[in-house]
């Protein structure tokens, strides 16, 4: 798990300092101290959802590649459902205003690397908790993106 932190970390300040990875953006105030313009939480962020990925398809029977591809593709649906609330909430913002198609292509390349990195050498995970939380914080994203249309 730390090495999806220093590589969550890392691939976040590469992509904020040349616009590269994501697109051109810069952090706001609101997630805390940093270093690079990247604030410390993306590492957590970055270990958190693979952990929390990685934990609801553990029990699918099927090839790493596979495996590795749909928690790619779950990652960056759950960026498209992240990016309108964090924009509101002065977490992030782009210089387009919106978040270029690159952005969602860096996520999910950069998601396929990390987790089949983590398939291959992760032990088998147990949480009772994980499935919940995960739903939860899905639920949570799409109940603010929601509020925040109506407003």
């Amino acid at each position: 798990m730390a090495l999806i932190g220093i590589m969550g970390f890392s691939i976040e300040a590469i992509g904020t300092n040349t616009g590269l990875i994501f697109g051109c953006y810069t952090y706001g105030g609101s997630l805390g101290p940093g270093l690079f313009g990247t604030p410390f939480n993306m590492a957590i962020n970055w270990m958190m959802l693979v952990y929390l990925v990685a934990f609801v398809l553990q029990h699918w029977n099927t090839s790493v590649t596979l495996k590795s591809v749909a928690s790619a593709s779950i990652l960056t649906v759950f960026d498209w459902i992240l990016e309108p609330v964090a924009i509101r909430l002065d977490m992030w913002r782009w210089d387009m205003v919106t978040p270029p198609l690159h952005n969602y292509i860096g996520w999910f390349l950069f998601s396929l690397l990390v987790f089949s990195i983590f398939y291959r050498f992760a032990p088998k995970l147990y949480n009772p908790l994980a499935n919940i939380f995960t739903v939860m914080h899905g639920l949570f994203f799409i109940a603010l993106n929601l509020i925040f249309r109506l407003i």
